[in-house]
């Protein structure tokens, strides 16, 4: 298990996977706070992520694209093929291209800083940012995404945590919340119609990490209590790191 006394090279990525609105950041920050009343090294998304204080990330970011040229190439056309043809569209999948490229960059930081056993949770992390490529109507396109992320490996978490909800639900949330969020435009109505048609993504999205990757897929139902959630979640990531443990995951 990972405890604040051991050895310092264990690092275990944890990332929530679902449709804004389902929860995922309040699961997070709970289970975070539970996990380290338990004595586990937990580290959130802020500070992997949002805290690194990187200089010019963008430039950062086109270095990474050239140390890993086949996984961006591969991205590229991913983006291009899974997004729809309709122009605001496609220009939305292709900034959330770029926000991927400056999250893997800020990822690789924040890994050589931890530098010690840790459990770092993300409630909006790599894999989300990629399904949110397709998330205006597109299309998970299965194969050049695994040829893709079959070049790195490790930008893949080694736990997932899907909070399946019920798309109409997830929908009013976001009309009710007033967020940062590209749905928070569009009436519950529309923005239902485009959850809907992302179920079918997120299925997608899994077959393709567990053919890449010896991952744990947890599923969590979001729309059962909260503190239900975080106590059966801290249950099923301690069994996940000492069967992983154990196999060497």
């Amino acid at each position: 298990m990972v405890k604040s006394d051991m050895e310092s090279e264990n690092q275990w990525m944890i990332e929530f996977l679902g449709l804004p609105g389902a929860g995922k950041t309040t699961l997070a920050i709970n289970t975070i706070k539970y996990l380290a009343n338990n004595g586990y090294v937990c580290y959130d998304h802020d500070s992997v992520f949002k805290n690194q204080h990187i200089k010019n990330k963008w430039g950062l970011a086109f270095l990474y694209v050239l140390r890993n040229i086949k996984l961006a190439f591969h991205l590229f056309f991913y983006t291009l093929l899974s997004s729809p043809s309709n122009f605001r569209e496609k220009y939305y999948s292709f900034y959330r291209l770029m926000m991927t490229l400056k999250l893997l960059v800020m990822l690789e930081s924040g890994r050589k800083r931890l530098n010690q056993a840790s459990i770092m949770i993300f409630d909006q992390g790599i894999i989300q940012c990629i399904w949110s490529i397709t998330s205006m109507k597109g299309s998970v396109k299965k194969e050049v995404l695994k040829k893709g992320l079959a070049k790195n490996c490790n930008i893949i978490p080694d736990i997932i945590i899907y909070v399946n909800i019920d798309w109409s639900t997830a929908a009013k949330r976001i009309n009710q919340r007033g967020g940062k969020c590209i749905f928070d435009s569009l009436s519950v109505e529309r923005t239902e119609a485009f959850f809907k048609s992302q179920h079918n993504n997120y299925t997608k999205l899994l077959e393709v990490l567990r053919e890449v990757k010896n991952i744990k897929v947890i599923v969590i139902d979001g729309s059962n209590d909260i503190n239900e959630n975080i106590g059966l979640l801290a249950s099923h990531i301690e069994n996940a790191l000492e069967e992983g443990k154990k196999s060497n995951l």
